[in-house]
């Protein structure tokens, strides 16, 4: 029997199983899409590759530490090269070795499936 509850965000420090997700393309999004109710957002943030949603639920965030600044510099690239091939730009902020994501769709003023695509490429390529 677990007699110490554990913490929603300890659950993300445990290895998640991606979905196919990072299989799929960034899609332009049509005039009049709405953005995600928050239940699908936080499913798809988990299958993304345990991704938080922000409490508005306009945005998703990961951090990455990697071994070195140096490490994170070239992931940042990977993930321009990414980005550029996508057409989706994420903000990156770099603190050391720690890289912070943030997605968003500013089109729908929340988040999109387009979001969680691209969470769960990036994620793929660690």
């Amino acid at each position: 029997m677990l007699t110490k509850k554990i913490a929603l965000i300890d659950l993300f420090h445990y290895h998640i199983p991606m979905s196919s997700l990072h299989f799929d393309t960034i899609q332009p999004l049509p005039p009049g899409t709405e953005c995600l109710p928050r239940k699908q957002a936080i499913q798809l943030a988990i299958e993304a590759g345990g991704w938080m949603v922000s409490p508005d639920t306009a945005t998703i965030t990961k951090d990455f530490r990697l071994e070195s600044f140096q490490a994170a510099m070239n992931f940042i690239n990977i993930i321009g090269s990414l980005a550029m091939a996508q057409k989706y730009y994420p903000a990156i902020a770099l603190e050391d070795s720690k890289i912070t994501i943030a997605l968003s769709s500013p089109e729908v003023k929340g988040l999109s499936k387009n979001d969680f695509v691209m969470a769960a490429k990036i994620t793929h390529l660690l």
